[in-house]
């Protein structure tokens, strides 16, 4: 009985045309991983596509993880905190990098051997900081402290104002995805900047249209419930974007 109710019930919300608010448009971007020249290229796109829309109000938003793994974090980071379009509303998203390399500015000193598996090591050589051999925690305290010296004060602030998600219409936009098992509100930051399984392989409408990036896929993802647009960006060379307007959908 309960599986023949969720059958119907999963039936019914496939119905549902998720909708922004008449006379809104979205950009929304994918993964950047240190890929500034993608950034650059996506942003250029945008200004142009726009000039061809028709609309009251427009967002850019951005999903996190701007940084590690590609080459150019630290250029990412500047474009996107100097970033104001005169025209567009930027979002921006944190990921679990963003949170990464903040808890070790905060003096996690645990995680810097994670982070610089995840990328981390990218990142730091892109801020201009020697990475020395060895583990112990001196060594990670004097690699912090020459963080600190590069990183700046801009960049500490983007990060600081980071968003965990944005709630636009029918869309749900964050980082990973959300726990199916809990209410939209009711999230977590942890769970919407680290999640993988549970939601991705969620088959039921989750409140919201869920918008999102942080595991890799070929090309886009489409569903009725969600949209992935982390194309690996920087070993793919693709970065994408995803442009919403109405019930539609479609990728610059």
């Amino acid at each position: 009985m309960i599986s023949i109710i969720k059958t119907i019930y999963n039936k019914l919300t496939q119905k549902t045309l998720a909708k922004l608010p008449e006379g809104v448009i979205v950009y929304c971007i994918g993964d950047i991983h240190g890929r500034a020249d993608l950034l650059l290229d996506v942003q250029n796109k945008i200004r142009k596509h726009q000039e061809t829309q028709i609309f009251d109000k427009a967002y850019e938003i951005y999903l996190g993880d701007y940084i590690d793994r590609g080459n150019s974090s630290k250029e990412t980071l500047d474009i996107l905190s100097k970033y104001q379009p005169a025209n567009r509303e930027c979002i921006f998203i944190s990921g679990n990098h963003e949170a990464m390399l903040l808890n070790f500015l905060n003096e996690d000193f645990e995680v810097y051997n994670i982070w610089k598996l995840y990328g981390g090591s990218e990142t730091l050589n892109s801020y201009g900081v020697k990475l020395e051999s060895g583990y112990n925690i001196d060594i990670i305290k004097k690699v912090r402290k020459n963080f600190l010296k590069n990183f700046p004060q801009s960049h500490y602030n983007f990060f600081q104002n980071l968003n965990s998600h944005f709630i636009l219409g029918d869309y749900f936009f964050v980082h990973a995805g959300v726990n199916p098992k809990r209410p939209l509100e009711e999230q977590d930051d942890k769970t919407m900047m680290t999640i993988r399984d549970e939601f991705l392989t969620n088959s039921y409408w989750l409140g919201k249209r869920v918008v999102h990036g942080h595991t890799p896929v070929n090309e886009p993802y489409v569903s009725f419930n969600r949209i992935n647009i982390d194309t690996g960006a920087y070993i793919s060379n693709n970065l994408s974007c995803l442009f919403l307007k109405d019930d539609i959908h479609d990728f610059l």
